[in-house]
């Protein structure tokens, strides 16, 4: 049996010793990352290892050796970036092979905000779920306009009198 570990989440084999195939839980429930402004983007680091169950007759052989060729894709508000895990990872050894990615979360709207991070696993395995929390951008700063100034210039050659104006910076 072929188990895959995404992430905080791992996806192992429950079944029964008969069984090849695999049967996947998850704890804990994935990753938040919390609330941030409607336009930001935040990223956080996920790794994907596969390897297989040893099978407890014979040491060291692999129940099921399947390979995985990833294809890691979000739903949501959230994106895919950095993505090393587009070539097959062998799932025939013990000790695992991992590649990994960032998934960013980049709200677009107000309120809780849900996704499903999946690797691509035809069995339908490796999805983990990634939440956050759009909230409203920080108001921008007041603009400050410079005080009105008095420019004064002298009218006429022979009198010493100034007549001012006043002028905006």
């Amino acid at each position: 049996m072929r188990r895959i570990a995404l992430g905080i989440v791992v996806l192992g084999a429950l079944g029964g010793a008969a069984s090849a195939q695999a049967y996947p839980a998850t704890s804990p429930f994935g990753r938040d990352f919390e609330e941030r402004a409607i336009g930001s983007r935040t990223a956080q680091l996920f790794t994907l290892t596969v390897d297989c169950t040893e099978d407890s007759a014979n040491p060291g052989i692999c129940l099921d050796d399947t390979p995985l060729t990833p294809n890691v894709t979000v739903t949501g508000q959230f994106e895919i970036a950095g993505n090393g895990c587009t070539a097959t990872l062998p799932g025939n050894t013990t000790v695992g092979t991992s590649c990994t990615f960032e998934v960013v979360f980049a709200p677009r709207t107000l309120g809780p905000q849900n996704g499903i991070v999946s690797v691509g696993d035809p069995g339908g395995f490796g999805q983990v779920g990634v939440k956050g929390v759009g909230v409203a951008a920080p108001a921008p700063p007041a603009r400050v306009t410079a005080p009105i100034q008095k420019k004064c210039k002298k009218k006429g050659k022979r009198k010493k009198k100034k007549r001012c104006r006043k002028k905006r910076r």
